[in-house]
């Protein structure tokens, strides 16, 4: 999981570093996908960083509490803070792990439309699902 994010972190900081260049803004279209792959990578890299960083400071916290040469107090301190560090580094590895849950194509799209068939009988449903499927081949094109 941490080389996969790891890439995912050396892509977004590629286009952060692509869309600071001045030809990208020039063709807007790829700036969009740019720009639409860059916001989708950033909650991730995000929550990518704090793990990290959490991970850093637990690693510290343990190497504190196993030191003999420390005074009592900040090894007590230390091993008080083991626990809830180890449980927010779960919590973040079950958020990235959904984050990292492929995304629906359609989750981008952002209409609800209700087509009903109201009286008539059956011409009156098979009128609104191939009313349905226009709107449906519209949105698709």
């Amino acid at each position: 999981m941490l080389e996969k994010l790891a890439e995912i972190n050396e892509r977004f900081e590629n286009l952060t570093h692509e869309l600071g260049q001045p030809d990208v803004t020039q063709d807007q279209e790829r700036y969009r996908k740019l720009s639409q792959e860059h916001s989708g990578l950033q909650e991730i890299v995000e929550c990518y960083h704090r793990y990290l960083e959490i991970q850093q400071e637990l690693d510290d916290n343990r190497e504190l509490a196993d030191a003999d040469n420390e005074d009592q107090e900040i090894r007590e301190m230390a091993s008080q803070e083991i626990p809830e560090l180890g449980r927010q580094l779960e919590e973040l590895e079950k958020q990235i792990q959904l984050l990292l849950l492929p995304k629906d194509p359609d989750d981008s799209r952002n209409i609800i439309i209700e087509i009903r068939a109201g009286t008539g009988g059956d011409e009156a449903a098979l009128f609104a699902r191939d009313l349905f499927q226009m709107y449906a081949h519209y949105v698709e094109a």
